[in-house]
């Protein structure tokens, strides 16, 4: 069953950025890929290993951002930045897919989807505070492009 990114499984108001299903998911996907990119080439490392580390964990860490903030403009601010790390991420995962560095990805990109699915449902319930905007990443929140 999937929640509301910024309830808990219990239905109840989350009380630390760790009570967020989208923060543990993206936590978790930070986990696995900093456990995947140990085996890239070291020619890779620098450029495409540490890219996707530090993506990676910068998603968590702006919705940590996020949550923390009380202006619903900077919520909406380090959400927007969280997306945008994602968006990099789902590339880098790509590229690396492709140049054979990543094996058997199917569930990264499961992991992946549902924390798509999460960013829609944050930038929702932003948008019932404030209005409608803009998804994250330029697209309009009502297409379905």
């Amino acid at each position: 069953m999937q929640t509301h990114p910024h309830e808990t499984r219990h239905n109840r108001k989350p009380e630390t950025v760790e009570d967020l299903d989208i923060w543990q998911k993206s936590d978790q996907l930070c986990e696995e890929l900093i456990r995947k990119t140990k085996s890239f080439p070291i020619s890779e490392w620098p450029a495409l290993g540490q890219r996707i580390k530090n993506s990676a964990a910068d998603v968590p860490i702006e919705i940590e951002k996020g949550f923390l903030k009380r202006n619903i403009q900077d919520k909406i601010h380090h959400y927007q930045a969280a997306f945008d790390s994602f968006i990099e991420l789902r590339y880098l995962i790509r590229l690396s897919e492709s140049m054979g560095y990543i094996k058997k990805p199917a569930p990264l990109y499961r992991h992946m989807q549902e924390i798509d699915q999460m960013f829609t449902g944050l930038i929702r319930s932003m948008e019932k505070k404030t209005g409608p905007r803009t998804r994250p990443g330029g697209e309009s929140s009502g297409s379905d492009a």
